[in-house]
């Protein structure tokens, strides 16, 4: 395996990392911010004010905002696991490269999903599993 640095131009990476860094802590405070609210709507819809519910249309109702409300926390819960994993990265000087062929990620794929820590087609294969 070659020598990750020569695998992208100094300057290159280092931007890189620094649009990623950046783009990741916002993207990871957006998330918080998302996850926080939705825990107050499924505090929000405890056990007892859906039996106190008269209209059968609210109680599926509140059941279906409190299901797609947690299904969607388990999704921000990933993306931020994902940012956290690309922060450590970046910490440890491996931000940019594939965690699972060890190539360099695009600068281009790191500019739309900074915190990508798989080229494409590791990703790809990953995603087919």
């Amino acid at each position: 395996m070659s020598d990750p640095a020569s695998r992208q131009p100094t300057s290159m990476l280092t931007l890189s990392r620094d649009i990623g860094e950046e783009s990741s802590r916002l993207r990871r405070e957006r998330l918080v911010s998302v996850e926080r609210g939705l825990r107050q709507v499924i505090a929000g819809h405890d056990v007892d004010s859906l039996q106190e519910m008269s209209d059968v249309v609210d109680k599926a109702q509140a059941v279906l905002e409190h299901s797609n409300a947690a299904a969607l926390l388990s999704v921000l819960a990933e993306s931020r696991a994902e940012i956290d994993r690309a922060l450590a990265a970046i910490a440890e000087g491996r931000y940019g490269l594939c965690e699972d062929c060890g190539e360099g990620i695009p600068p281009e794929r790191l500019a739309v999903v900074p915190e990508a820590t798989r080229c494409v087609d590791c990703q790809r294969a990953r995603d087919a599993a």
